[in-house]
């Protein structure tokens, strides 16, 4: 019970930061209408979560230029922003549909804070290089005492706010709330919106999450799940799905206002600071703009904060690693004195090998029975093409069909796009984890071929089948076995603490983990065999390899 009501308060919490944040906006733009906002033909406030973390994350990063974070200080001046919700008082609507998506899903959602533990990369990198953003400015080099330092995703900005005296479970209600937001706006899209193709897509995406729990090796099928403490996989999908989605909304109807242009620029540069992949994004973005015709020289400030947030991003990734996007080697800098030109190609050699990417020249089908040969891969494709003939179907036999008005253009934009990530995907890092948002995207597409949802059989659009069925696909993202846990022990409190270790010295500067390759909380652990030089310059630490 104890995480039930402390992830709900979490959540609600990191929802008053979102509303201040755009009331903070709207201070500067004059507006006075922010509650009758629509992004996509849903209410601003849906997406106040998602607003509230990307604000934690970059206010944090920008903040740790020069100053570290672990200080009361900087906790008051990042939330300083909750007093721009007195402007307006809350007019919060006591109806079902917000006590289902403010109360009963993140209390089901909750439930899996019971039986979660800390990722192995957890103690690897993920908690040291939030060591690093509390105690130290951001220091010149960094990767070079780990490479996965020169990741330095934004969750690990937004998570090193939660640290509460070694005990983690914080760092776990992040992810939490990406996947409550998530499902609240699934659930607006299908009970609410008018839009047909959001409509059709979410009802296809919950069947989708109930389909993941059945299947080859007992299920997975490519859709969201809760991982362990500290990874960033299922933020990163569902951050990518839902930009992509509404790009394809914007396609379809044609029309992009300042806000949707102002808000989803964000979206995409906070998918990119998740992980490098969401660049693809653009890809689609920019078509969309130019089809439209949606960004004149006069609208061009909607895009002002993105590309300055962005700049300043990429000048951190320079900082740490000499690349300004790690660890793609044509964007790094050799002159520079802390760049080790061998860790950016080695390390896309590892992630790329580990993952099983595609190599240009070999032959497809070789690849392919390499790829498949490993379990997991093999048990989601097939769960996963299972999934989607069984969804097709289904529309087919239980929703009438009638014609879309949607162009070839149209069609040929969406699916060569599809391709492109699919194949983008397959010759960087084809690891199922980290294709959730594709494998989502590819399902909530097949609503194309609809005009609108309107069932053959009545019942099936009943809202006590549609509430079950979205309750149904909440309950089985955490295990089972959590269910078990809190008959058992209902106040149980799981407080995620990294367990100790013991170090010896290295050459150089600092220490090794006596055993194994996992630091977990040790500022000053060095994963990297080579001399490490410490210099400083002005308030700068400055890691070199000698």
């Amino acid at each position: 019970m104890f995480h039930i009501l402390t992830f709900t308060v979490f959540n609600g919490f990191i929802f008053l930061v979102g509303r201040g944040v755009v009331y903070l906006i709207d201070y500067f733009y004059n507006n006075e209408e922010t509650e009758e906002i629509k992004l996509f033909n849903i209410p601003l406030n849906y997406f106040y979560i998602i607003v509230g973390l990307f604000y934690i994350g970059n206010f944090t990063f920008l903040y740790n230029f020069f100053l570290k974070t672990n200080s009361v200080f900087f906790k008051i001046l990042l939330f300083l922003v909750l007093l721009f919700n007195f402007r307006k008082k809350i007019n919060f609507n006591f109806n079902f549909l917000n006590f289902f998506n403010f109360l009963i899903i993140p209390s089901i959602l909750a439930i899996s804070t019971l039986e979660m533990g800390l990722a192995f990369d957890a103690g690897l990198y993920h908690l040291n290089n939030q060591l690093w953003i509390r105690e130290s400015n951001i220091p010149i080099g960094l990767s070079n005492l780990h490479y996965r330092y020169g990741f330095s995703s934004i969750i690990d900005y937004i998570s090193s706010n939660f640290w509460l005296d070694g005990k983690f479970y914080l760092l776990h209600y992040v992810n939490l709330s990406f996947i409550a937001s998530f499902i609240s706006i699934i659930s607006f899209n299908i009970f609410i919106n008018k839009d047909s193709f959001l409509k059709i897509s979410s009802y296809f995406i919950i069947l989708f999450g109930i389909l993941d729990n059945f299947g080859f090796g007992g299920g997975r099928n490519g859709f969201f799940d809760i991982e362990a403490v500290t990874k960033q996989d299922t933020p990163f999908g569902i951050l990518f799905y839902l930009t992509n989605i509404f790009l394809v909304y914007a396609l379809l109807n044609k029309n992009f206002s300042s806000y949707e242009i102002f808000y989803l620029s964000l979206f995409i540069l906070f998918s990119i600071q998740m992980r490098i992949f969401g660049v693809a994004s653009l890809i689609l973005y920019f078509t969309v703009i130019f089809i439209n015709k949606s960004l004149s020289f006069k609208r061009i400030y909607t895009v002002l904060p993105t590309i300055v947030i962005g700049l300043f991003w990429i000048i951190k990734n320079l900082i740490i690693t000499g690349c300004l996007f790690f660890p793609v080697s044509v964007t790094c800098f050799k002159s520079l004195s802390w760049h080790d030109t061998r860790s950016s190609l080695d390390t896309m050699k590892i992630i790329k090998d580990f993952h099983l990417g595609y190599y240009f020249g070999t032959p497809i089908t070789s690849w392919y029975y390499d790829w498949y040969a490993k379990e997991i891969n093999s048990i989601v494709i097939r769960n996963f093409l299972i999934s989607l003939l069984l969804i097709f179907f289904f529309s087919l036999i239980f929703i009438k069909r009638q014609k879309r008005d949607i162009s070839k253009k149209e069609i040929t934009i969406v699916s060569s796009y599809l391709i492109f990530i699919i194949l983008l995907w397959i010759i960087s890092s084809p690891g199922i984890r980290l294709g959730l948002g594709i494998f989502t995207l590819v399902i909530a597409c097949i609503a194309l071929i609809f005009y609108e949802l309107e069932f053959r059989l009545k019942i099936l659009d009943n809202k006590v089948i549609l509430y079950s069925l979205i309750i149904l696909s909440t309950l089985l993202m955490p295990r089972i076995s959590n269910y078990s846990s809190l008959i058992k022990s209902p106040l149980y409190v799981n407080q995620l603490e990294a367990p100790s270790a013991n170090y010896i010295s290295k050459d150089g500067y600092g220490v090794y983990p006596e055993e194994g390759s996992q630091c977990w909380v040790k500022l000053d652990c060095v994963q990297n065999e080579k001399y490490i030089m410490k210099t400083n310059k002005y308030i700068f630490n400055i890691f070199s390899i000698k």
